[in-house]
């Protein structure tokens, strides 16, 4: 997969990577890490830091209750900017 300006990743892979919810639990499927190792290496990562930081990512999508405290500030700051 070519990562520049035009491009996105696949959201079948992210959806694998924001649907977990206990990562010690899950197997990421070869072909998911190969990709995103791929990426890695493209950005000049050091290794295994694109895997480790969408690992973290997940964990915090995951927290539901973080999640609602975060969508609750949002519809608070379109609410307040609405008004001006």
């Amino acid at each position: 997969m070519d990562v520049d300006s035009n491009d996105t990743l696949d959201l079948e892979y992210l959806w694998i990577f924001v649907n977990i919810k206990h990562m010690e639990q899950i197997t990421i499927p070869d072909e998911v890490v190969e990709e995103v190792d791929e990426c890695n290496e493209q950005l000049r990562l050091k290794d295994g830091e694109l895997l480790s930081i969408l690992k973290r990512l997940a964990t915090i999508v995951a927290d539901e209750e973080y999640m609602a405290e975060l969508l609750a500030i949002n519809n608070k700051v379109v609410q307040l900017s609405a008004g001006h």
